[in-house]
């Protein structure tokens, strides 16, 4: 049995009810229940394995992840999630923010005519190509790195 292997065993036997565990990457681990739950196991969980598992600077990475989503110690993939993430919410946002406008308009109106100049004045959202996404995503990952 390699170690890798003891600690996957040694992390699933410390939860109640625990029936696996699985190795998520980047320091992250699941846990999987008999009831067919399973959560991502804690730093407190993760640390008390054996040291001779995990090493302490793993362990620090582990938790600086599990706390705060990306830091310096996050992997590629972790920060491009996290970006993607960001962007679909600002997108939504924008979204939002101009059906908002569109309601308004509607409510402010007082007549057909009325109604065409607000929504004339509302600026669209603009569409995004894919070449936008990927810059956007870019500066999202640039943003968090800094």
């Amino acid at each position: 049995m390699t170690p890798y292997q003891a600690l996957l065993i040694q992390l699933g036997s410390i939860a109640v009810n625990s029936v696996g565990c699985a190795d998520l990457g980047g320091g992250h681990y699941r846990l999987d229940f008999a009831d067919g739950t399973s959560r991502k196991a804690t730093p407190a969980e993760i640390a008390s394995c054996s040291p001779s598992f995990i090493g302490q600077t793993e362990k620090a990475a582990a938790s600086a992840v599990y706390d705060s989503g990306v830091t310096a110690t996050a992997t590629a993939a972790q920060r491009i999630h996290v970006a993607t993430l960001q962007l679909i919410l600002d997108e939504f946002n924008r979204h939002t923010t101009w059906e908002s406008a569109v309601m308004s308009a509607i409510a402010a109106a007082t007549s057909l005519a009325n109604l065409q100049t607000r929504i004339a004045a509302i600026t669209p959202v603009p569409a995004r190509t894919q070449n936008d996404m990927v810059t956007a995503i870019k500066n999202k990952i640039s943003a968090t790195a800094e």
